[in-house]
């Protein structure tokens, strides 16, 4: 009989889960953590941390860097016809806060995932 030596998907060759499979579960836990965060702004009344941050986000960026996205967003909304400018622009600004801790949260995992990889080889 011969034995097959087939890997399992996301396994690497050292038998420790790869990069590709900490990615999957960054993107799990970062939404999970998403989530947690808007069930306790809906139930308890807590700050939403992905709208907090991304209104930190803007009070430190360059008025320049601020003006030249905005504008941007403006000229999207109205060039595609998307709706009132106001409330439009307010959930795209509210989907970039989220989107953007989603991304940081991966990032971050990653980073977390490469490192310990490393140091336990």
């Amino acid at each position: 009989m011969e034995i097959d030596e087939r890997k399992e998907p996301g396994i690497s060759t050292s038998g420790r889960p790869g990069l590709v499979t900490g990615a999957l579960v960054a993107a799990m836990l970062t939404a999970s953590l998403i989530a947690v965060f808007y069930l306790a702004w809906k139930v308890a009344g807590f700050p939403f941390v992905p709208f907090d941050v991304f209104d930190w986000m803007t009070r430190i960026l360059p008025g320049q860097v601020l003006a030249a996205g905005i504008g941007a967003l403006v000229t999207v909304i109205r060039a595609l016809n998307l709706g009132p400018t106001a409330a439009t622009a307010k959930a795209a600004e509210q989907a970039m806060g989220i989107a953007g801790m989603f991304f940081t949260g991966i990032i971050a995992l990653q980073h977390y995932t490469g490192v310990t990889r490393a140091i336990c080889l």
